[in-house]
């Protein structure tokens, strides 16, 4: 059975010492900001941005004044912001972790959005010895201790 190891969250994030925006305010971004997230048509974290987006109202607005910018993951879009070609984007909290001249603005508040790290053991994993002692190291407060150091969020 899946078990979940550890949670990240999504955030929005831009240049520090610029001007902060929340989600909520997403609908009032000016004309001339734009926003990246990894594409929803092809990677999780773009899923969970469209939700975020959606559930705050902007989702809509944000791509018919073109200010969305679809990255191929998230990745990009991150590198997107740290050259300034996008004044903000929707990332993984994990993903902001060494880059000192990015800041955090804001934290997605639904669980909906919450992307989580879940490990669980094939038919074929279960019989196999080395597969049941990966999954019981990762479960363990030691396992957990790496997730944490990471930047992810242990649930135990």
């Amino acid at each position: 059975s899946p078990v979940v190891l550890a949670v990240n969250q999504m955030v929005l994030a831009g240049a520090k010492g610029s001007e902060p925006s929340r989600f909520h305010d997403l609908m009032q971004l000016p004309a001339d900001k734009l926003l990246a997230i990894g594409d929803p048509r092809f990677v999780p974290a773009g899923q969970y941005a469209r939700g975020i987006l959606a559930r705050e109202g902007a989702w809509e607005q944000l791509q018919r004044r073109h200010q969305l910018v679809l990255a191929g993951d998230v990745t990009r879009a991150l590198s997107w912001l740290l050259r300034g070609e996008v004044d903000l984007a929707v990332v993984y909290a994990t993903d902001l972790r060494g880059h000192d001249q990015l800041e955090l603005f804001d934290r997605a508040a639904s669980s909906s959005e919450v992307p989580r790290v879940v490990g669980a053991l094939t038919e074929r994993g279960r019989a196999q010895p080395m597969a049941r002692a990966l999954l019981a190291y990762l479960v363990s407060d030691q396992g957990g201790q790496h997730f944490a150091a990471a930047g992810f969020e242990v649930l135990r």
